[in-house]
């Protein structure tokens, strides 16, 4: 009942946004208040990509059954959320569910799994791993243009590319797509779950497609178009940004665990109003790894419950700006490297 009843307050939040929009922006027709008016526009699209944001993170909930207590339910309420924001709900809830048994897993994780390490300086090419030889050598850190070209590839079309090209998820073996059930992500018995998954995808479009005739593209773009796109970047910097940190390593085979990639986490904070409304996935993240069934609207409480029993294995970074710590961390987080000592733990190397 609680979750349902955020829902609803999204959703309200949704229409009220934008009826007050089209009410001011009308007050504000004139000329003269031309300036106010991209003010208004600009704050309209920045507060419903929250809003849209907000709500792919219930859907997120209803992924790991955490949205109530029917598996049904959930299930329903997250295929209609999630096709609205055009995620193929099922293909993500799998994918989804390999990320959180496999955090920061070299080879298995689905998400930002890192392509490049520095390997041990050796003339033996058997001491070299599985993971050295797949990997094309990159520099260390890139410049300051390079991170903010890959900025705004992450805010324009990063999460597209990781849902049809899986970019960001593990060495491809073959072709991977969300879309494709041949995908190594699924298997033979999930192949109906992604046709469904596509046709939520599909129909979402088809409506789209009448609502641009319907009102023309300058509301639709308005209304629908920038707000997802403030959606897409937000979800691939919040999760790049939970899991990419100079304190969070990359784990091989033989080091890895469940409970150490879980605890490869680290939680973030965009101020107290914007954590809200994000239902405080970013400043909650490493509770949400540890125990994913636990509903959103309780993480806050388990996450003071479990920094004391953590100690040194919780991590955060609350107090640095969410764009600062994006920039720094495109730009140092490139390269990692392992030692002799401990080979099979990779941190970033700049």
């Amino acid at each position: 009942m609680t979750s349902m009843l955020h829902l609803i307050s999204d959703l309200v939040q949704l229409i009220a946004y934008t009826v007050a929009y089209y009410y001011f922006s009308n007050l504000l027709e004139s000329p003269i208040y031309y300036l106010l008016q991209g003010v208004l526009f600009c704050g309209y699209v920045f507060i419903e990509g929250f809003t849209f944001t907000g709500l792919w993170v219930l859907q997120h909930e209803c992924g790991h059954y955490a949205f109530a207590d029917s598996p049904l339910v959930c299930d329903i309420v997250g295929y209609i959320v999630g096709s609205a924001l055009l995620v193929p709900y099922f293909a993500w809830q799998k994918s989804h569910a390999i990320h959180h048994a496999n955090t920061n897993h070299m080879t298995r994780d689905q998400t930002w799994v890192p392509q490049n390490v520095q390997p041990i300086p050796s003339n033996n090419p058997a001491q070299k791993s599985q993971v050295d030889k797949q990997v094309e050598m990159k520099p260390k850190s890139e410049s300051s243009l390079s991170a903010i070209t890959d900025m705004i590839v992450m805010a324009t079309i990063g999460w597209p590319l990781h849902l049809v090209l899986n970019v960001s998820g593990p060495y491809p073996i073959k072709f991977t797509s969300h879309f494709l059930p041949s995908s190594p992500i699924f298997n033979s018995r999930e192949t109906l779950k992604i046709y469904l998954s596509n046709f939520g995808v599909i129909a979402m479009l088809f409506i789209l497609y009448q609502l641009f005739q319907i009102y023309g593209w300058q509301v639709m773009v308005t209304v629908y178009v920038l707000p997802l796109s403030i959606n897409f970047f937000l979800l691939t910097s919040i999760t790049f940004l939970q899991h990419v940190h100079d304190d969070v390593p990359h784990l091989d085979e033989g080091e890895w665990n469940w409970l150490k990639g879980a605890l490869c986490t680290i939680d973030r904070s965009m101020g107290s109003f914007l954590d809200s409304k994000l239902h405080h996935i970013t400043d909650t993240h490493v509770c949400h790894h540890v125990f994913s069934k636990i509903p959103f609207y309780h993480a806050e409480e388990a996450t003071k419950a479990i920094k004391g029993k953590l100690g040194n294995y919780y991590r955060d970074e609350t107090d640095k700006s969410f764009f600062g710590a994006l920039f720094e961390n495109l730009k140092n987080c490139v390269a990692l490297k392992r030692n002799e000592k401990f080979r099979g733990i990779l941190w970033w190397d700049h």
